[in-house]
């Protein structure tokens, strides 16, 4: 594998790029950080999947202090990825919006897991992040309409999804999935130990139906959540808190959450 000194990404600029962002492939310790994707014009076919920032056959890669927004890939087309045969991935204080796929993909596919080329996708850490307005996608892919803001696919094993912000706004049309998770069984196997704790789902401006669904995962448990917005299929945390987040006193950030990022957040809420 690449080690970490030859796997650094860091204060790039990358616009305008049909595909993927950044792409770590094969190393370990690899980190992305203080970099802008933006702008993603939609030109891929259908066939064709792209994501902002995801590592590929990675150990140990950390991904932070990142601004991904404007992806538009046919599919995925999220933000950020932990993706095939990566493990211990952490994805955190970085801002996602406006992307066409949604926030945040974790995926390991099950036809190969065991061989010697994919060990699996393992203790994936999403925590601290803020996501505005993603899962956009105006028109069918692959599977019909599918842009969940979170999608979790095959065995993807001890996923932690912590105290991360994710403002819902209103669709552009009442077509657009309204999913805010999707789990699934990418070559048979589905997630396991999957844990989201302490995060906020905070739909703006829209009285539409909004959907949870974990399909047949293994061991997936929710804590102390918020959720305000009108859910169904919503998951079982015994200690959630169903009530609108008070952003009157400030919004949410985590104390490690950049500053230059921090205005970027507000700027973009005041568009809403």
């Amino acid at each position: 594998m690449v080690s970490q000194s030859e796997c650094r990404y860091q204060g790039e600029l990358i616009e305008q790029v049909p595909g993927d962002g950044i792409v770590p492939i094969a190393c370990d310790g690899a980190l992305v950080e203080h970099n802008i994707v933006r702008d993603s014009p939609d030109l891929l076919r259908i066939e064709d999947a792209a994501a902002g920032i995801w590592p590929w056959g990675c150990d140990n890669t950390i991904i932070q202090f990142n601004e991904v927004s404007g992806q538009n890939a046919k599919w995925d087309g999220q933000a950020f990825d932990s993706d095939y045969n990566c493990r211990n991935t952490v994805i955190q204080y970085n801002f996602s919006h406006d992307n066409a796929g949604g926030f945040v993909m974790v995926c390991n596919e099950g036809n190969t897991l065991g061989k010697p080329y994919n060990i699996g996708t393992e203790n994936t850490i999403i925590r601290h992040n803020v996501s505005i307005n993603d899962g956009l996608r105006a028109y069918p892919t692959r599977p019909g309409w599918f842009s969940p803001v979170i999608h979790i696919s095959g065995p993807a094993k001890q996923t932690a999804i912590e105290e991360n912000v994710i403002v819902i706004m209103k669709k552009p049309s009442p077509e657009i999935d309204r999913s805010v998770l999707i789990m699934d069984n990418w070559g048979g196997p589905w997630p396991e130990n999957t844990v989201f704790n302490k995060n906020i789902f905070y739909v703006i401006n829209d009285d539409l139906e909004y959907k949870f669904i974990t399909g047949g995962s293994k061991a997936t448990q929710f804590d102390g959540n918020v959720f305000y917005g009108n859910f169904i299929n919503k998951p079982d945390d015994r200690n959630a808190i169903e009530k609108e987040p008070d952003f009157t006193s400030g919004f949410p950030f985590h104390e490690n959450f950049p500053d230059y990022l921090r205005e970027k957040v507000i700027k973009r809420l005041k568009q809403q």
